[in-house]
């Protein structure tokens, strides 16, 4: 996949502001 690692980043970053969010 071309757009794999975009994806996972955004991924990665949702889930870490989520988590920032959360605490």
């Amino acid at each position: 996949r071309h757009c794999s690692r975009r994806h996972f980043w955004i991924n990665v970053r949702a889930d870490a502001i989520s988590g920032e969010l959360e605490h």
